[in-house]
């Protein structure tokens, strides 16, 4: 499939007064697109200082269909119900490509009913899995592709706030669906088949397990604790090798006045693929729903 063409006065549609706010507008700017909000967000924005350098670059549209309508490109950072309501119910013939978040859909059912929708009509789309895009993913690649029998290990301890939907399983969130899914899609980009894959989930704690070509066992631990902690660590004939620790995958976040670290990370991912040919984001997609719907089916 071609490459997406875009220059550098790209419209850019953003849905979410979320993390579409502090997170995709400044990275769009960063990429010299022409962003596209929400009247209803004008306030957000005005109050958030990291913020005040883009403002003359934003266009204000009053509702969904105008934006829509105004945009090149869309941006969907919303809750996965009403991104996978929105996606099939406006018209997007005008829109190139669709940057979604993940989940895609709230549940496996609608996961599948949301790719062969994009399928059926041709969509161009990608999904904002970022861990491919930090500093840590070269050192990681580069570890797994020199060694043999070992175990590399992460570990993901999550504050869980309770108002939000991220945490709640019926909304399409939890520990799986919204935190593990990255690894799932890190596991795709290693290169890794689903059918050594093992997933152990419970209210409090997900476990993936998988093995490598290279027979290294890479063991993810993804829990709710009290306080945010990210760590990964290679353990070989020599010991335990601390490669990082941080307060997330990424870094600090979201706070008020300071630019989140993702930004920068989103910027290369919208970037990404508006210089390459990797216009679609079906391949991984598809190999992330055989995962949960293997894991669904066979509970351990």
């Amino acid at each position: 499939m071609a490459g997406i063409s875009y220059n550098l006065t790209m419209k850019i549609g953003i849905l979410g007064s979320g993390f579409g706010i502090y997170g995709y507008l400044p990275a769009a700017c960063k990429n010299f697109y022409s962003p596209i909000v929400l009247e209803k967000n004008r306030n957000k924005i005005d109050l958030r200082p990291e913020l005040i350098q883009y403002k003359k670059r934003i266009t204000y549209a009053e509702c969904e269909k105008s934006l829509i309508e105004k945009s090149d490109a869309l941006i969907i950072a919303t809750t996965p119900k009403y991104q996978f309501e929105l996606v099939q119910s406006f018209d997007l013939k005008n829109i190139n490509h669709l940057y979604l978040e993940k989940p895609i859909a709230p549940s496996l059912e609608s996961y599948s009913d949301l790719i062969k929708f994009l399928t059926s009509n041709k969509k161009s789309f990608s999904v904002a899995y970022l861990f491919i895009y930090t500093s840590w993913y070269t050192e990681v690649t580069n570890l797994l592709k020199y060694s043999h029998g070992n175990n590399l290990k992460f570990m993901w301890s999550v504050k869980k706030i309770q108002s939000t939907w991220k945490n709640s399983v019926e909304s399409g969130g939890g520990l799986l669906h919204f935190y593990g899914i990255h690894f799932l899609a890190l596991l795709y980009h290693l290169g890794i088949s689903n059918i050594n894959i093992e997933i152990i989930e419970n209210n409090e704690k997900v476990e993936i397990n998988a093995i490598d070509e290279s027979n290294n066992k890479i063991h993810i631990l993804i829990n709710y604790a009290e306080n945010s902690y990210f760590e990964i660590k290679l353990i070989d004939i020599l010991g335990d090798n601390v490669i990082l620790e941080d307060q997330t995958p990424f870094g600090l976040q979201n706070k008020l006045g300071i630019e989140d670290t993702r930004v920068d990370l989103i910027a290369r991912y919208l970037k990404d693929f508006k210089t390459t040919s990797r216009s679609t984001g079906l391949g991984i997609e598809e190999y992330i729903y055989r995962v949960l719907k293997s894991c669904r089916e066979n509970p351990n």
